[in-house]
């Protein structure tokens, strides 16, 4: 009983500190009636300009995060059917035949990972284990930050002519054996 209070309450910690890490970074900035003003015809002129597309990258990734916060869900609330539901939707998501792919070995390890990571925890709802599909969930969630990070820092992304797919550009090449971000191809696998 001990075991499982103290499950549930980093399970709590964890969700209070990523709804309030996410509450942060969505807090808009304190706008003035000049800033309003300014954004206002900043947008209407964009508007005006191009006409909107929807970047699939960004679907892909906003479906990710939606599926991320059910499995929090499911964890906080001890819902193994959400939480598996949940993991195998992530998984189908990094698994998209469209989705942007490096050649990159770095980004490639961490989508590996990602994918393993959500085999594991719909397999730790299976089996209802609460406390395993935690620390999976944590693991899985510093995997996303870690790549994210590498992704930012090693590449930008080329403006997609129109309807065409995002393309990954190499910022700097240090060559096959010298990484400065990310995991080396002969690390210890982390995921056990």
């Amino acid at each position: 009983m001990q075991l499982r209070t103290e499950s549930l309450a980093a399970i709590f910690t964890s969700a209070i500190m990523v709804i309030g890490g996410a509450w942060v970074c969505a807090k808009p900035p304190l706008q003035t009636p000049a800033l309003t003003n300014q954004a206002n015809a900043n947008q209407q002129e964009q508007v005006q300009s191009e006409p909107e597309r929807v970047d699939d990258t960004q679907l892909y990734m906003d479906a990710k995060l939606a599926n991320s916060q059910k499995v929090l869900a499911g964890l906080v609330t001890e819902d193994f059917v959400k939480i598996r539901d949940s993991a195998r939707q992530l998984k189908k998501i990094a698994e998209a035949a469209h989705w942007p792919r490096s050649v990159d070995e770095v980004y490639q390890h961490y989508s590996v990972s990602f994918r393993r990571q959500c085999d594991k925890l719909a397999e730790h709802a299976e089996r209802e284990d609460l406390q395993a599909a935690h620390y999976t969930y944590l693991h899985m969630s510093t995997t996303c930050i870690d790549c994210h990070g590498y992704v930012r820092s090693r590449f930008r992304i080329e403006k997609p002519a129109k309807g065409g797919p995002v393309k990954l550009i190499p910022t700097q090449w240090d060559g096959p054996t010298r990484r400065k971000h990310g995991p080396q191809p002969d690390d210890d696998d982390l995921d056990g």
